[in-house]
């Protein structure tokens, strides 16, 4: 059924004059509502990871607790006792709840069943 024919065709039909101008004083007043914008300097300087493996490429330090992200960089990485005891004052502090964090990867994830299919056309097993 199209939407003239059924139910709501009544509703748009029957717009009275005064139902339109409250609708439109109701839109003009939300339009003239200012909203808080967020900004480049509201995030916050540092961002401090924890709660899970966190999975490195440094040498001797392939598996950390705790990494901490200053504007966007990686700038420690270690035990979560240290990362804590050097943090900014600005700082967001992210649970990963048991989520792996491998730092430098965007959007790893890989379905399973392409990592199967790749892995198998490589000839390295399933």
């Amino acid at each position: 059924m199209c939407l003239m024919c059924g139910p709501a065709a009544k509703t748009i039909l029957n717009i009275t004059r005064r139902n339109l101008l409250k609708g439109l004083g109701a839109a003009s007043l939300t339009a003239a509502i200012p909203f808080r914008a967020e900004s480049a300097d509201s995030e916050p300087g540092q961002i401090v990871f924890f709660g899970g493996p966190i999975i490195t490429v440094e040498p001797g330090a392939e598996q950390v607790e705790a990494v901490a992200v200053t504007n966007g960089v990686i700038s420690a990485a270690g035990s979560k006792a240290e990362i804590l005891d050097k943090k900014a004052t600005d700082v967001l502090l992210v649970d990963l709840k048991g989520c792996t964090l491998l730092p430098g990867f965007h959007r790893s994830r890989k379905p399973p069943h392409n990592a199967e299919y790749l892995s198998a056309r490589s000839g390295q097993g399933g």
